[in-house]
């Protein structure tokens, strides 16, 4: 378990083969409860706040239940909720500056979502795919039901020059990066 806070708080209640990993903090909160085989890995939150709730056999999330897998949340400046239900994936969100809200369920696939001074909701259900989504400056909301398919970038406000881009390690700038199970901050 390692748990790295400036000017931060921390509270974990842990139950039942769960594991902790890698938790940083600077200037925020942070709050878990879990019980029931789960593992956390990897959560950096700058100037924000996160809480989850996971039970049985899940990792990582706000509230996941049956075979869930969360990997990955970058969040600067903002704020993340997430309830997952039923097989369903999530990986690799960074938000900076801004907020995300995501209700996914039943078999559901949720993958790299970049937002910068914006916010974004999702409510996905029925075997969707949700892929690559980056905000800059700007909104963005989803309702997707029974094998929708939505891919590449929805909607960018970026410069070309940009270093704001989505994909399978969501980058930051060059000393603010997230990639599977290691995150980084300078």
């Amino acid at each position: 378990m390692t748990q790295l806070r400036g000017n931060g708080s921390s509270q974990t209640q842990l139950r039942s083969n769960g594991s902790f990993q890698t938790q940083l903090i600077v200037n925020g909160s942070f709050q878990t409860q879990q019980r029931g085989s789960v593992s956390f890995q990897s959560n950096v939150i700058v100037n924000g706040s996160f809480h989850t709730q996971i039970r049985a056999q899940n990792c990582f999330q706000e509230q996941i239940r049956d075979n869930d897998y969360f990997d990955n949340q970058l969040i600067v400046n903002g704020s993340s909720q997430n309830q997952l239900k039923d097989n369903d994936y999530f990986d690799n969100q960074l938000i900076v500056n801004g907020s995300s809200q995501n209700q996914l369920k039943d078999n559901d696939y949720f993958d790299n979502q970049l937002i910068v001074n914006g916010s974004s909701q999702n409510q996905l259900k029925d075997n969707d795919y949700f892929d690559n989504q980056l905000i800059v400056n700007g909104s963005f909301h989803t309702q997707q039901r029974r094998n929708d398919k939505v891919l590449a970038n929805l909607r960018s406000l970026a410069p070309p020059e940009s270093q704001y881009r989505p994909g399978r390690i969501a980058r930051w700038n060059p000393t603010h990066q997230i990639s599977r199970g290691q995150d980084s901050i300078s």
